[in-house]
Parts: C-alpha cells; sequence; structure tokens
C-alpha cells in the first residue's frame, strides 16, 4: 500500500502485474546480458522500458535505459549513448536505490570517458565518488574505487593513484575478512 497524505492506496491487480512483468523482463535480459547475448538482453529491456513507462515507474524505465546502453555498448563499440544515459539518469535522478543511480552514473561516465568531451567527465565524476560513500557491498565498492581510478588517470593522477590505493585496501580487507562485505 501507498500513503498519500491521510489515505492509503492500495495498488490494483493490474499495476501489481504490470510491475510483475516488468520485473521479468528486467531479470530476463540481466540474465542474458551476463551470458553476452546481447541482441535478446536488449530486446528484454526495451519490453521492461515499455511496461514501465506504461505505469509511470520512473525506476523501471531509467534501469531498462541504462542496461540497454550495456547491450548496445558491447553490439556497436563505436557508437555514442550519452543521450540515452542523460535520460536514464534524469528518469532516477531522485531515486532512493543507490545503487540504481550510482550504475547510471557509471555508465555515463564511462561513455564520456570513450567518447566525450573530457570536461563532461570531469563534471560526472564527483557525483560518483559522493556516491562510492553510500555504497554499502564493499566489492560493489572496490569495482567503482578502480573504475573511478581508471577515469582520473589522464586527467588528475594524484587522485587516481589514491583511489587506486583505496580500492587494493578495500580489496585487501574483503580477502581478510570475506564475510564482511
Amino acid at each position: 500500500p501507498v500513503t498519500i497524505g491521510l489515505i492509503t492506496v492500495k495498488p490494483s491487480f493490474k499495476e501489481i502485474e504490470f510491475i510483475w512483468q516488468q520485473n521479468v523482463k528486467s531479470n530476463m535480459g540481466l540474465a542474458l546480458l551476463y551470458l553476452n547475448r546481447y541482441a535478446e538482453a536488449e530486446h528484454n529491456f526495451e519490453k521492461a522500458f515499455q511496461i514501465s513507462n506504461s505505469i509511470g515507474n520512473n525506476s523501471g524505465m531509467g534501469f531498462a535505459l541504462a542496461n540497454k546502453v550495456v547491450c548496445l555498448r558491447h553490439r556497436f563499440p563505436d557508437s555514442t549513448f550519452a543521450d540515452v544515459l542523460k535520460k536514464a539518469l534524469t528518469l532516477v535522478e531522485y531515486d532512493s536505490d543507490i545503487n540504481l543511480r550510482t550504475r547510471v552514473l557509471q555508465e555515463l561516465a564511462k561513455e564520456y570517458f570513450m567518447h566525450g568531451p573530457k570536461d563532461s567527465l570531469q563534471a560526472i565524476l564527483p557525483r560518483i565518488e559522493t556516491a562510492v560513500n553510500f555504497v554499502t557491498n564493499k566489492t560493489s565498492k572496490v569495482k567503482l574505487l578502480f573504475l573511478l581510478a581508471q577515469f582520473n588517470r589522464e586527467t588528475n593522477r594524484q587522485k587516481s593513484m589514491e583511489l587506486f590505493d583505496l580500492a587494493l585496501a578495500l580489496s585487501d580487507s574483503i580477502l581478510l575478512d570475506p564475510k564482511g562485505q
């Protein structure tokens, strides 16, 4: 149930069914993405986007767009998808799911790193650095820190080394205490 003011609104059966369909399509898309079946994964993310759009679910649309870009990037590596990712970021900008926001920011940073002007990348990096502080999973944090170190390599070597050292230290702590993830 969703509370609006003092009124509690229960989602209709139709809304629940649509959310379930959207989740199924997104999960199938992710599974296919991990199997490197990019065209099929992209098709599922497109369906998930359409379903999310039909019920006005910004989080679902943002998630689908970001993952669709990952598929497209594998299929057409020389193409730019910054516009799609900027749209995704607009959709998830105020989402409570920090992992979703970080994922979209990360993909946008990759896009700028590969194709965009360096100032665009520099504008997005502080937002990812802020997001890192809120990522609770240590393994995800390590990956993000390594990525940030790579992004900063050309423009700020000192910061790149600091981020790399942080990532290594955190990685070592995971190895010493695997349950602490």
